[in-house]
């Protein structure tokens, strides 16, 4: 568990998917999103565009359609439920900024992060972190987030759905590199096996190492202006 305070910060080292294959077409790039009433659309051109960016057009083409349906569907879905019970109120969903169930979502946010193979951290002042390096750092990186924090009796989708989609974005691109590297074949069984037993798929970072070209950074604000975000990295 991190200690959070004003000192500097330290980074360590269906049958198939709600999205039609019309849409997975070259458009374009949406670096950022915050606002929940527009995560669906963000997220959809995120994917496309890491696609186009990163690993060519981006199809539902050669990863199985059971993989596919359980990350941009099941996980999604479910996390959001999971996280709308992390609360410092039991009738109501809320999460200010460094309660208890603040700083749990946080947690809970850097594990999924982990799982969707990228490097993740929680910063001094509660921001959670998700990187995935590219092999041109020259190119830069695509910055993607929402913030995780509610007002009194928030809504379960404000905020926590941009995060949640961020996350699944970045496991669905790695997965169809992976698939266009050679190596989805070996951890198929695996993720398979995942998927039976009802937990999220789990995408090694060392798995997905080199696999992008530009770097992907995903950010779970810890508070809805992203105030404290841009005092610590000076954005």
């Amino acid at each position: 568990m991190p200690e959070w305070g004003l000192h500097s910060a330290i980074r360590p080292e269906q049958s198939k998917p709600v999205l039609p294959s019309l849409l997975f077409r070259r458009m374009p790039l949406l670096s950022c999103f915050r606002n929940s009433h527009r995560a669906c659309i963000a997220v959809v051109s995120f994917i496309l565009a890491l696609g186009v960016l990163q690993c060519g057009a981006l199809s539902i083409e050669g990863v199985p359609d059971h993989i596919w349906n359980h990350v941009l569907n099941v996980e999604p879905n479910r996390n959001l439920q999971q996280l709308g019970e992390i609360s410092e109120a039991p009738d109501a969903l809320t999460r200010t900024y460094l309660s208890s169930a603040h700083k749990q979502a946080a947690q809970q946010i850097q594990q999924w992060m982990e799982s969707a193979g990228m490097t993740a951290y929680i910063d001094v002042l509660g921001n959670v972190h998700g990187i995935v390096e590219g092999t041109e750092p020259e190119l830069g990186e695509l910055v993607v987030g929402s913030h995780y924090d509610t007002v009194v009796d928030g809504g379960k989708y404000d905020g926590a759905l941009g995060v949640l989609l961020g996350i699944s974005a970045v496991k669905a691109v790695l997965l169809q590199a992976l698939h266009k590297s050679g190596r989805l074949s070996d951890l198929e069984a695996a993720i398979t096996e995942q998927i039976t037993a009802g937990s999220d798929v789990q995408l090694p970072a060392e798995a997905v190492k080199g696999l992008l070209r530009g770097g992907v950074h995903v950010i779970g604000f810890c508070d809805e202006e992203g105030i404290r975000f841009r005092y610590v990295h000076r954005f």
